[in-house]
């Protein structure tokens, strides 16, 4: 794939592979808040699984790690005094 490209091309390859990796990185967090944003305006969990084509065991899992996600968020926005 890199076997004869110029400079040019190389630095945008990696650029975007970089872009990727970041994306991918990002994909998580922006599933459980979609995830979140569907649940907070009533959807079912099955709802919210057909949408996405997972189970609905999967969805549990996601709730279950943006709920813990949203806690430890607050906590850490207490003041020092007021954590529970």
């Amino acid at each position: 794939m890199l076997g004869h490209m110029d400079d040019s091309e190389i630095t945008r390859e990696l650029t975007t592979a970089q872009a990727d990796v970041t994306k991918a990185r990002e994909a998580p967090a922006r599933r459980r808040k979609a995830v979140m944003l569907a649940r907070d305006h009533g959807w079912s969990k099955y709802r919210i699984a057909a949408v996405l084509g997972v189970k609905g065991p999967t969805v549990d899992s996601i709730i279950k790690s943006a709920e813990r996600e949203r806690t430890a968020r607050a906590a850490t926005a207490q003041p020092e005094g007021e954590k529970l």
